[in-house]
């Protein structure tokens, strides 16, 4: 009897435990959910919360809109307007070398009375100006704005590799009857490779350091190691002095 009992156990056994792996089988593979890269779960050889190994890189995921630090219209003119902003990509390896923007003037009554879009570019933690030129307004404005519309991001180190120099800036009155007054300089390519499109922002400041005036030169095919001489020409009286000079060098490099 006594080996009869251990033969049962044994049989009961081995039978619980085919039914408890079948039972965990059925669980596994057919209840619960494959790990996925929406699952809110760090599994799946992730490196953070969904995002990394077969996932989408965790830096792509986390990436930060471009952030408008300020806004200010400029009177030229008539009602047209220089507009001028400053804008900043918190990003740290990402860029978009295709950004679109809306600015957008306001009278005292929140109308919207003149807009222009355009587009440009922003690499890897960069911080510079966006300058519109000649904007027609219908009223006098009382108030800018500027929409980041659109952004294309794409990863690149190449950035770190542009070498951008501005030598012998100078302002001066020119005050003949065409030019009323000129920025110019020197922008020397100290980079290995040459650059395409390259963008030099002007700026112009009071003794407060507000800005009184805004100009930009393109320049197209700057080669490595060359020199260029530059000149950004005001065609119009402006209001205010000029006490320093911001002359700012970018370019793109997608």
């Amino acid at each position: 009897m006594e080996s009869r009992a251990k033969k049962q156990i044994f049989i009961g056994s081995i039978v619980i435990l085919v039914v408890l792996t079948m039972a965990f089988a059925i669980d596994f593979f057919y209840f619960r959910e494959a790990p996925t890269c929406a699952d809110n779960k760090k599994n799946q050889g992730e490196e953070g919360i969904d995002c990394g190994g077969p996932c989408r890189a965790c830096d792509e995921i986390n990436l930060k809109n471009v952030q408008v630090l300020w806004v200010k219209a400029l009177p030229t003119t008539g009602n047209n307007y220089d507009l001028a902003a400053r804008i900043k990509n918190l990003n740290q390896n990402h860029g978009s070398p295709a950004l679109s923007y809306e600015f957008k003037i306001y009278d005292l009554n929140n109308n919207l009375i003149g807009s222009r879009t355009g587009t440009g570019f922003i690499m890897p933690r960069e911080e510079k100006y966006l300058i519109e030129l000649r904007v027609s307004a219908s009223a006098q404005a009382a108030k800018v704005a500027l929409l980041i519309t659109e952004t294309s991001w794409q990863k690149t180190t190449k950035y770190e590799d542009i070498r951008l120099s501005i030598f012998e800036k100078k302002y001066q009155l020119i005050d003949s009857e065409n030019i009323y007054s000129e920025a110019s300089g020197i922008i020397k390519n100290s980079s290995y490779f040459d650059l395409k499109n390259t963008r030099i922002n002007v700026a112009l400041k009071d003794e407060k350091g507000e800005l009184v005036a805004v100009n930009l030169v393109e320049l197209v095919d700057l080669v490595a190691g060359q020199e260029r001489y530059f000149s950004a020409p005001w065609f119009f009286r402006f209001v205010g002095s000029v006490f320093s000079i911001d002359i700012e060098p970018t370019a793109n490099v997608f």
